[in-house]
């Protein structure tokens, strides 16, 4: 969260403040501040003279820039590594075209020239309206010049994980990959809060206490018998790592070294565990870390609980995303009055 605007400032555009010791009106630049004066009229007629030479002269490179130095990295850290790739692809496609000149047949053009890639075009083109949205709000430019476009149409995974599936994973996975999918299944939490769980989430007396990295939901996984043994067992297998790093806290998935996973170090371990599952024979599909999550959810009795366990401040990801097979529904066998 940014400064809270000075007073004399708050009711001033984007970009202008007032400078009270020298009862200046100035316009913040990348390349320095701009005097506008000392009459407050003619500091805003200046001002937005300067922001339509500005405009003029920006160009879809100099936006990608900034927004990848300033607001691509306040978001979560997967968020912000796939933008990197994207921006990338952006600037090879649209970098030299002024920011007011980009219609919305260009960016048409760009999606059906990406067909074969349909979901990273679509999530290309939403990080470009995104930098063109916070371009409008840095006074860079007046509206976003281009209106809505027809996305890719995009497969669900419809894919269900068994229970069978997960056990012949386990057969070639050691202790504490065991029980990193025990508790994954018990959660439905995503892979980096997985990584980052220390004993500071564990409270006996009440359960496992965590904020979600990408959408900074509290959760609490209450204690139970059962939940409580896994647990158990999960901090008695990391012990045997901890001697090798005496920081606190302590992680509860530790590598070698006694510190946490890294994402890459988790990945190559996914890999080598299940490709040993699939060449055995026992496996027949590999699957994803993240399809253990939708398991999680679409093992809970009703929408709204699957919701809450996987902290989704809507419904509609959870159905979409997470839920998979067939919504029980139980049958009308009685005539209601009314229709009688």
């Amino acid at each position: 969260m940014g400064r809270r605007r000075a007073l004399e400032n708050q009711s001033l555009p984007t970009g202008m403040y007032f400078n009270a010791k020298g009862k200046t009106y100035y316009l913040r630049t990348q390349k320095g501040d701009v005097n506008l004066g000392k009459i407050k009229a003619i500091a805003l007629h200046k001002y937005y003279q300067t922001i339509d030479q500005q405009a003029e002269s920006y160009t879809i490179s100099d936006l990608i820039d900034r927004y990848m130095a300033e607001t691509s990295p306040q978001l979560s850290e997967t968020m912000h590594k796939t933008s990197i790739g994207r921006a990338k692809k952006l600037r090879a496609a649209f970098g030299l075209f002024p920011l007011e000149d980009l219609q919305t047949q260009d960016i048409q053009k760009y999606l059906d020239y990406r067909k074969s890639t349909p979901v990273d075009a679509n999530r290309t083109v939403s990080l470009l309206r995104a930098m063109y949205t916070t371009a409008v709000r840095w006074g860079y430019i007046k509206e976003v010049p281009f209106g809505r476009v027809k996305f890719h149409k995009e497969v669900i995974n419809d894919r269900l994980v068994t229970m069978t599936e997960v056990d012949a994973l386990k057969e070639f996975s050691p202790s504490w990959f065991k029980l990193y999918l025990d508790l994954k299944f018990s959660t439905g939490l995503r892979q980096k809060d997985m990584l980052e769980l220390t004993t500071e989430n564990w409270n006996p007396e009440v359960g496992l206490l965590v904020q979600a990295s990408k959408s900074k939901h509290r959760t609490c996984f209450t204690n139970c018998t059962e939940f409580g043994e896994l647990i158990n067992k999960v901090l008695s297998e990391a012990s045997k790592r901890w001697e090798k790093h005496s920081n606190s806290p302590k992680p509860l998935f530790p590598n070698r070294t006694g510190k946490a996973y890294t994402p890459d170090g988790f990945r190559t371990m996914w890999h080598k565990y299940m490709q040993k599952a699939v060449n055995s024979g026992k496996l027949k599909e590999s699957f994803r870390e993240h399809d253990i999550r939708a398991m999680a959810a679409t093992n809970r009795p009703t929408l709204e609980d699957a919701r809450c366990l996987l902290g989704h401040r809507t419904a509609s990801t959870t159905q979409r995303n997470y839920r998979k097979g067939y919504e029980p529904v139980m049958p009308n066998v009685k005539i209601d009055p009314k229709l009688k």
